[in-house]
């Protein structure tokens, strides 16, 4: 009976151990694309899109931008070739950077008047 209960208590802890793996092992699979990475993407966007690649204030600005994100030129370029490398990292990305744009309210002529 004793030897029963053992393999019994065996089967469990390693069904457990099992399963916890398993779950760790998915979370780390799940692709991650960093809300601050995605904010520091559409800013630094913006900023080309308005002064441009070469003008000088341009280039102070997006460093204050990359500052304000907590990234350095190096480790923006690092995260941005982490994610083109990557497909599922690559689609998250895209689908992120649309719903931050969507959620942001716009601003109408009219309303730039007042």
């Amino acid at each position: 009976m004793k030897t029963q209960t053992k393999k019994t208590n065996r089967y469990w802890w390693v069904s457990i151990f099992c399963i916890c793996f398993f779950l760790i092992s998915c979370e780390k699979l799940s692709p991650v694309v960093s809300e601050d990475f995605i904010n520091a993407y559409i800013e630094l966007r913006a900023t080309s899109l308005e002064l441009g690649d070469v003008d000088p204030n341009a280039r102070i600005q997006r460093t204050k931008i990359l500052k304000k994100y907590n990234f350095t030129t190096e480790s923006f370029n690092q995260e941005s070739e982490r994610i083109r490398s990557k497909p599922e990292l690559w689609l998250l990305f895209q689908q992120k950077v649309v719903d931050t744009l969507d959620s942001l309210p716009l601003n109408t002529p009219s309303e730039n008047k007042k």
